[in-house]
């Protein structure tokens, strides 16, 4: 498991150490870039026209706070991407990335390499080369501001090394240009009892017949359900528990 020492705090050794741990984990790896990555969420990939995120794109996760829950959401579709058997690389300039609930919404640790650059610099070349490393599925940061052409060779990386690029920004960022292929903005809805999300789908390709939708999110499993599906699950275990009833 390849964690924190990834770039070290001597930056030339940590690059050094990055181009090593990319080039050993790119051996011996095909990808198919057709295939859609499930974000996680039925209704959300039923949504989207490729039925999911395409490789080699890049989505943007918009939100308020490390409670918005678009961290949580690119986790989520970080991992769908890796399920066969590739590499996500998570580039944490901001500490903001814990192992621990990782693990517990299903991320493989062992097939995890975690880059925390020490500037703004380092993070632009350390995104861009896990983008064009084949053996990379997922590559997932929180950049707060990206300049344009900074954006545009992120975009052409993902494209060349069909990687999924999943980026969590504030919310303020949807103001800026993007090359993302699509952009979702999450909004936290007032609840007591459970993790209820609000996602607006802001851009994709091709047309929508509905850009927003609501869902619940259990913080134990990770599992995420819209509330449609929620009630109508509801709906059918009462109905189960009545037609059992003598």
């Amino acid at each position: 498991m390849a964690l924190d020492d990834a770039v070290a705090n001597d930056a030339a050794t940590g690059i050094g150490q990055l181009r090593a741990e990319l080039a050993r984990r790119s051996a011996n790896t095909t990808k198919s870039v057709q295939q859609a990555v499930t974000s996680g969420c039925l209704s959300l990939d039923d949504l989207l026209p490729d039925k999911g995120f395409a490789r080699g794109t890049f989505v943007e996760w918009l939100g308020e706070g490390a409670g918005s829950g678009a961290g949580f959401l690119a986790l989520v579709a970080a991992r769908e991407a890796c399920r066969e058997d590739g590499v996500a690389v998570v580039v944490d300039t901001q500490r903001r990335f814990y192992p621990p609930a990782a693990a517990a919404w299903g991320l493989d640790l062992s097939r995890l390499l975690l880059v925390r650059p020490e500037n703004e610099k380092d993070m632009h070349w350390a995104v861009d080369q896990a983008l064009r490393c084949p053996r990379i599925f997922a590559v997932l940061a929180w950049p707060q501001h990206i300049p344009n052409r900074i954006f545009r060779r992120w975009q052409l990386s993902a494209e060349s090394g069909g990687c999924l690029g999943l980026l969590v920004r504030p919310a303020t960022a949807q103001s800026q240009p993007s090359w993302a292929e699509t952009r979702l903005r999450v909004i936290p809805r007032a609840s007591q009892n459970d993790w209820q999300l609000t996602l607006e789908i802001l851009r994709c390709r091709g047309g929508l017949h509905k850009n927003q939708l609501e869902i619940v999110i259990d913080e134990q499993t990770g599992k995420i359900q819209s509330f449609d599906s929620r009630d109508m699950d509801s709906s059918m275990a009462i109905a189960a528990s009545v037609a059992e009833t003598p």
